[in-house]
């Protein structure tokens, strides 16, 4: 395709391919700036509903304006092709930086913070990224980190369904729950965060397989080769971060990435990070809150959109206190439909206190 115009865009070169499809480097002759265009393989978008749940997932990701987020510009199409425009990073990949040799905890760690920054910035639109791996994300010279790809993984998948489950994600960073084909929340990808953030440490994946049967055994049922044995220089605060963040059960998991983040800033201020495991963990001295979706009281029963809204508008104000963490929403209404005990939903979800209305 090098050298063809396609659409308002002239193709400059290739920059790499996939399963998800092909992507090139090209420049938009309208507004005159360089730009990265990723065309997804013909299958993926065979049908009218696949082209449909492309756009739709386009258009989620095209929301998030964050400096850690590579920016969706456009969707288009050509030659009976869909294709997306996002912003060209001049980096490499963090597959890349670890082939030759793992990462410094210190460069892990910077690379890390911004990673687990822009997917809070996704959580908190309920938005999952589903295939958070090292190929995923970029890193220029200045070491700005940009996580690619925002809600692909579902698109691409969807082309391969059949009457079994479906799952989404790359096999060696995909959580146990994608591994079974399960509803999967944000702490899935917690999960593929401690893959990624074991691979730049170690140099290495936790988890292998001579193929994928065996790679799936091993993330459902291992656990993870001891980090202290493939770098035994790593600090022990970042090998506890690693242990929990690979945790197999969802609720014995971080909860949310603030609550990941706090652990990270701990270990950057030099504060002993000691993380117990198990789903009743709550953040030290930091208070917590979870906000559950609010009940439908009315008569009629037609006021769920009125109760969750208000329950969101709640979340949206207390993530602005300082020094409060705050359940995201969806972990909290993953609760929703749910006959539990409050003080077991606080329990899992690792908070001090619970909000119902």
């Amino acid at each position: 395709m090098q050298g063809q115009k396609i659409s308002h865009y002239e193709i400059l070169e290739k920059l790499g391919e996939g399963g998800a499809g092909e992507v090139y480097k090209a420049r938009d002759t309208r507004l005159g700036r360089i730009v990265a265009l990723k065309f997804l393989t013909r299958r993926a978008t065979a049908s009218q509903a696949q082209k449909d749940r492309f756009i739709r997932e386009a258009r989620s990701a095209a929301v998030l304006d964050h400096p850690n987020i590579c920016t969706v510009y456009d969707i288009d199409e050509a030659d009976d092709q869909l294709f997306i425009s996002m912003a060209y990073i001049d980096g490499r990949t963090v597959k890349d930086k670890v082939r030759s040799a793992p990462l410094t905890p210190t460069e892990a760690v910077n690379i890390g913070v911004q990673v687990a920054h822009g997917l809070e910035a996704a959580h908190k639109r309920a938005i999952v990224h589903r295939d958070i791996k090292s190929a995923n994300i970029l890193v220029t010279e200045d070491g700005l980190a940009k996580i690619t790809d925002f809600g692909l993984a579902k698109v691409v998948r969807s082309a391969d369904v059949t009457t079994t489950n479906l799952v989404m994600g790359t096999p060696a960073y995909m959580s146990p729950e994608q591994a079974r084909g399960d509803t999967i929340d944000p702490r899935a990808d917690i999960w593929s965060w401690g893959v990624v953030f074991y691979e730049m440490l170690a140099g290495d994946l936790p988890f292998r397989g001579d193929h994928p049967a065996a790679l799936m055994h091993s993330i459902l049922h291992d656990a993870p080769s001891p980090l202290a044995l493939r770098s035994p220089d790593v600090p022990h605060s970042l090998q506890k971060i690693v242990e929990r963040a690979l945790t197999k059960k969802p609720a014995d998991r971080y909860q949310s990435v603030a609550e990941l983040l706090y652990d990270l800033r701990s270990y950057q201020q030099g504060v002993s990070i000691d993380t117990p495991s198990g789903p009743f963990r709550t953040s030290r001295s930091q208070p917590s809150i979870a906000v559950m979706a609010f009940a439908d009281m009315s008569p009629q029963k037609d006021q769920e959109y009125f109760c969750d809204g208000i329950a969101e508008e709640i979340i949206n104000a207390l993530t602005h206190v300082d020094g409060l963490r705050v359940a995201s929403r969806t972990s909290a209404f993953a609760f929703k439909a749910l006959a539990e005990d409050i003080r077991g939903i606080g329990s899992k979800l690792g908070v001090d206190a619970v909000l119902e209305g």
